[in-house]
């Protein structure tokens, strides 16, 4: 559940996620995946950390331009 409301947060924020995965356990949210830019790897961040549930955000997220 918390893993879907992350991903809906992503989409919401205009964060590409056609190479990010979410994963969630006890309130821990990691991303992994590439974004195209640094900008939205900062906006994934926010967005997931802004979602109701989470408790603390590992964003492993790759800036690579061809994402």
């Amino acid at each position: 559940m918390l893993t879907s409301k992350v991903k809906n947060a992503l989409i919401v924020s205009k964060v590409n996620t056609s190479k990010v995965t979410v994963t969630s356990k006890d309130g821990v949210v990691s991303l992994t995946g590439a974004v195209p830019t640094a900008s939205q790897k900062t906006q994934a961040g926010i967005a997931a950390k802004a979602t109701s549930g989470v408790s603390s955000v590992k964003n492993n997220l790759a800036v690579s331009a061809g994402s």
